[in-house]
């Protein structure tokens, strides 16, 4: 692999050998995730998010893991369970977060009288170029 110009050919930081490159069309990890493979997040969620059958006060009926999982840690901290008590806290303080993050802000009046101004220009502005392009 080694051209008439390497010998101008500068290594330093981020400027490996040319020797030491990949060659084009060659991955840095040929035997890197075969395709199809789950990472573990996937997998995480999938098994969460499966639905088992659970018996409540004497009656059968489909929910998450995760489902299960929550209300169990709910229902040990009802029973004073302190671990189960700061977890439960520190979830809904998540929740309430990201239901912070997740509103969307309503269009104000002002919004709405800005946006009908910018409407007014561009149409303005887009009739007087089709005049112009007419008149020529």
């Amino acid at each position: 692999m080694a051209n008439q110009d390497d010998s101008d050919y500068e290594v330093g930081y981020g400027k490996p050998p040319r020797h030491s490159q990949f060659r084009r069309g060659q991955s840095g990890n040929p035997a890197g995730r075969p395709p199809g493979r789950k990472n573990l997040a996937t997998i995480v969620r999938a098994v969460l998010h499966e639905e088992i059958i659970v018996t409540e006060n004497g009656k059968s009926r489909k929910a998450t893991k995760v489902e299960i999982v929550i209300a169990q840690m709910v229902n040990g901290a009802l029973k004073g369970d302190q671990r189960a008590i700061r977890e439960t806290i520190a979830l809904k303080r998540y929740v309430d977060a990201l239901e912070e993050v997740d509103a969307v802000p309503t269009e104000t009046e002002s919004d709405a009288a800005i946006m009908a101004s910018l409407k007014r220009r561009l149409q303005r502005a887009t009739n007087s170029n089709t005049e112009k392009e007419t008149s020529k």
